[in-house]
């Protein structure tokens, strides 16, 4: 089990995945273990593998926060939306100070359209664990859909000050601004963005797009 925790630290997902597999025929009622695994065949895109473990998780150890959390982000993954917000709430009614259960439940409510909703778990998740860049992105995109755009590029701008080199917002940045007509701040993102994904097509046309209307 140990040596899964670490391998999955670094990345190394099917290492990680033989090793818990063999902690768990060693051991079967070990619920940390079937969470664990199911979190690194999740990073392996094995989305049903990993709801199978969360869900054998929770009946080995039923009030876990954080088994809940996890098993409503594969279920968003799986597209079950309701009940990714029903397991997500269930894990911020176990442990309300758990900032990943607010995110998880945060991001199964945008994806319901529940947006007002979404931003009070974004803005619980982000007070709770204030380092937290993807929430502070997430967050951005909803301010975007709620047309409140001067609050979403400060909390796009937040998620660069804690993660520098995060692609994600230095897109959506760009696509505010260029909506506002500050091309010139679009296109120093997306300059970026393309550093960041040599291979992403999207950010390169629309890149030259820009240039192409800055010049004169």
């Amino acid at each position: 089990y140990n040596l899964g925790l670490a391998l999955s630290r670094l990345n190394r997902s099917d290492e990680a995945i033989n090793h818990y597999q063999e902690a768990l025929r060693r051991q079967p009622k070990y619920p940390e273990a079937h969470n664990n695994l199911g979190n690194s065949l999740l990073a392996a895109g094995r989305r049903d593998e990993a709801g199978a473990h969360y869900e054998e998780a929770l009946r080995q150890k039923p009030g876990w926060a954080e088994g809940h959390s996890n098993l409503a982000n594969v279920r968003l993954e799986q597209g079950r939306t309701t009940e990714a917000i029903q397991c997500g709430e269930e894990a911020v009614r176990l442990d309300p100070g758990y900032a990943e259960g607010h995110y998880n439940l945060g991001n199964a409510l945008a994806q319901a359209g529940r947006l007002p909703v979404a931003l009070t778990h974004y803005e619980a998740a982000l007070r709770l664990r204030p380092d937290y860049a993807d929430v502070a992105n997430n967050l951005g995109n909803v301010l975007v859909e709620l047309g409140r755009l001067p609050e979403a590029i400060a909390r796009y701008e937040q998620a660069l000050q804690l993660k520098p080199d995060y692609a994600d917002p230095h897109r959506n940045l760009a696509a505010v601004l260029a909506h506002l007509g500050r091309g010139p701040e679009a296109i120093a993102h997306l300059r970026v963005l393309v550093q960041l994904r040599p291979a992403d097509q999207d950010a390169r046309e629309e890149l030259a797009r820009l240039q192409a209307l800055a010049r004169p």
